[in-house]
């Protein structure tokens, strides 16, 4: 049997982290089945969920957990899927402003929309006096869930806030 658990895990970047830790996955007969690593602010930050037999799992997690310098914690996955969730990718495009990531991700929680994966950025519009903001969302949309409404009520966070939807993606 296999058992699947994310693990997070942030510390000082240094050559060579992510091979490691995936060898030792590898070694114990586990395999990263979705990663998202990346660099921020000098400091090396990972994602990952992992599938390992359940027999090697509590060494797995020994070999995340000692590397030294780095945080990390652990959540166990549940695999049972649910068929009356759709998944889509939603992009907002507004003026930027205080306050607009938190605005958006409540709304979000309050049509029950599970955000999967967010990249938000932000760019100085040269020549406007002014920042942009465009924010990236694959999210878990419960059957129910009207995306109009949520378009609409998206769209009323300000006067330039732009919505758009691709319910074909992610996979």
């Amino acid at each position: 049997m296999k058992v699947q658990f994310i693990v997070s895990i942030v510390g000082p970047d240094r050559h060579g982290l992510p091979k490691h830790l995936a060898s030792a996955t590898h070694e114990l007969g586990g395999q990263w089945l979705n990663s998202k690593v990346i660099r921020l602010g000098g400091q090396f930050a990972a994602l990952i969920r992992v599938e390992v037999p359940a027999g090697e799992s509590a060494r797995l997690r020994e070999v995340f957990a000692g590397v030294e310098g780095c945080h990390v914690a652990f959540s166990d996955v549940r695999t049972a899927a649910d068929a009356a969730v759709r998944t889509c990718a939603l992009t907002v495009d507004a003026e930027d402003r205080p306050g607009l990531v938190s605005d958006i991700t409540h709304l979000l929680q309050e049509h029950q929309v599970t955000i999967q994966d967010m990249q938000c950025h932000r760019m100085v519009a040269a020549g406007l006096g002014t920042s942009m903001f465009r924010g990236e969302f694959d999210v878990a949309v419960p059957g129910g869930v009207d995306l109009s409404l949520l378009i609409r009520d998206l769209e009323a966070l300000g006067e330039h806030v732009m919505v758009s939807v691709d319910a074909a993606a992610p996979a």
